[in-house]
């Protein structure tokens, strides 16, 4: 018997949380790695609205890592060479900073 919830119900239950509930989106993430896993698209989907209360300018370096070596040099960004957990572009729906 499995201990977890199959990631297509978890899908359902998340969509229905509301997209500003920044707290509720935030505890969903600490709960397991599969819920992690599941909500960080419904977390990043739109960053800059969620974040318009808070400092915005913190989630711009996420992004930093995903650019091309050309615009790293042309900004002269000195990243480390680490690489993100996630795609946070990929998940990226709305732009409205």
């Amino acid at each position: 018997m499995s201990l977890y919830l199959p990631t297509e119900l978890l899908d359902k239950i998340f969509s229905s949380i509301d997209g500003n509930d920044i707290k509720t989106l935030h505890s969903c993430i600490l709960v397991n790695r599969v819920w992690c896993n599941t909500m960080i698209p419904y977390l990043w989907k739109s960053p800059f609205h969620l974040a318009i209360m808070h400092q915005t300018e913190k989630l711009v370096p996420a992004y930093f890592p995903f650019f091309s070596k050309e615009a790293k040099h042309i900004l002269q960004l000195h990243i480390p060479s680490t690489s993100p957990i996630f795609d946070y572009p990929m998940f990226l729906r709305e732009l409205d900073f």
